[in-house]
């Protein structure tokens, strides 16, 4: 019996039969004159036909009004049953039932549309699973464990724990907590932004200025993110017209999009964690810049990327768990698992998918900028700190509230008044740094992140 597979995530609804992936769909709708564009054919006409375009039916699916409605289009719901039954009819001859994975953070009425709108589609759907549960399931986990997942315009925290045996242990997703209301969307339009700038100044090219070049631009963002990271920098490479532009862009200068991202990152892990925790890192945020060496030596914290495959496998893994609710569904958010449940350890790894040796690697991390509201500051042999207040930070060395500087291959802290925290702990004298740190005072906060 052929089994389908759909994950939903708006940044590529992921559809798969018997563990084989077929194709990655971005929720996204162009409307062109009359004719409706769905998934990949409206994300890259999104630049040139801007006057009627959504990218959030998935994540507000409701049936409530909409401000650019029209006579076929009354709501997000009209637009998600579209592409949902545009996806089905490309895998409907080879599926006989299908399990659909759905974001941690859908509530009961998005649950109750998504069923509808399979059923009006005649989508013989046998469970839906929650998405952080199934990217997980065929991990080695500690007892605690935690999911990072972005989409289009969100960011979350999932909490998982373990109960029962080693051997004969059940996986459950506990709670889905929201650690940014964007995501990206708004990121790859910021990078588009920068690498446009590198163009102009580089070449005196601007890419925007041209909806064709533009819309290029766009579509080659997210792919280009995800694989600057094996190199550092890397050059984004433009034909238009039969003539080829080129920038070359390093993995510092996509920072400051981030800047506002990590620390409510990193605070709401710190927040989570009770004890030593594996964190999965969804395969949607390979190549953030400095992302992994900030998270990689928070103490307690075993960090595992997962890969873009880790669902569909384990979906197929645990299909009889899955499709066993016989005409009944249901929303599955726990799983029996029997891989052996890691070893806890003190001592954190690192494990994205394009480093080998993690443990050697990780040891020679050390901060590189401390980052602020919407501003990272390069810490070369020393920065000091005059006041961090308002999201901004001033530098100087009268009256300095604390230095960092380094020491041979150590970064350190030292303080000149009270009051200042290093995480969240009340601090004074002199202490070597990480990536991942967070240094407060009055309230102000400031947190330390490596880029490579």
């Amino acid at each position: 019996m052929p089994k389908g597979f759909i994950d939903i995530n708006d940044a590529g609804i992921t559809l798969a039969i018997d563990g084989i992936h077929k194709t990655t769909s971005p929720g996204y709708a162009v409307l062109d004159e009359d004719k409706l564009l769905l998934g990949k054919q409206a994300a890259t006409n999104a630049r040139l036909l801007p006057s009627w375009t959504n990218n959030r039916f998935w994540h507000q699916l409701n049936s409530d009004p909409i401000a650019n409605s029209t006579s076929n289009i009354r709501h997000h719901a009209d637009l998600a049953f579209g592409h949902l039954e545009m996806l089905w009819q490309q895998i409907s001859s080879h599926a006989d039932e299908v399990v659909i994975s759905v974001p941690s953070w859908y509530n009961r009425t998005q649950l109750g549309l998504l069923l509808g709108m399979t059923k009006e589609a005649a989508i013989p759907v046998s469970a839906l699973v929650d998405s952080a549960l199934i990217a997980v399931a065929e991990q080695n986990h500690l007892v605690d464990s935690l999911y990072l997942d972005i989409s289009l315009h969100q960011i979350s925290l999932t909490q998982l724990s373990l109960d029962g045996a080693q051997q004969n242990s059940t996986l459950r997703q506990t709670q889905c907590h929201k650690v940014v209301d964007f995501g990206l969307f708004t990121l790859w339009d910021r990078w588009a932004n920068i690498v446009a700038q590198q163009f102009i100044q580089s070449s005196r090219y601007d890419p925007m200025h041209q909806a064709t070049s533009e819309q290029q631009l766009y579509n080659q963002v997210p792919n280009w993110v995800e694989n600057l990271n094996r190199e550092g920098s890397k050059d984004f490479n433009l034909n238009i017209d039969n003539v080829s532009h080129n920038a070359t862009i390093s993995a510092t200068q996509l920072l400051p999009p981030c800047e506002s991202i990590y620390p409510a990152i990193i605070q709401s892990i710190r927040r989570l964690m009770t004890g030593n925790t594996t964190l999965f890192i969804s395969h949607r945020f390979q190549g953030f810049p400095g992302l992994a060496d900030s998270l990689a030596l928070i103490p307690g914290l075993n960090i595992q990327y997962l890969d873009y495959n880790s669902a569909i496998q384990a979906a197929t893994t645990h299909w009889d768990n899955l499709s066993n609710a016989a005409g009944n569904v249901s929303l599955i958010n726990a799983l029996p698992i029997s891989r052996p449940v890691a070893k806890s350890t003190s001592e954190p790894t690192l494990q994205p998918r394009h480093q080998q040796t993690q443990s050697s690697q990780s040891a020679e991390i050390t901060a590189s900028h401390l980052l602020l509201g919407h501003r990272a500051y390069p810490i070369n042999k020393i920065l000091q700190i005059q006041s961090i207040a308002n999201g901004t930070l001033e530098q100087g060395n009268e009256n300095p509230q604390f230095t960092l500087y380094r020491r041979g291959e150590n970064l350190l802290l030292e303080t000149h008044i009270k009051d200042i925290r290093l995480n969240s702990n009340l601090y004074e004298g002199e202490s070597t740094l990480q990536p991942g740190d967070e240094i407060s005072i009055a309230g102000h906060s400031a947190v330390l992140i490596a880029v490579s």
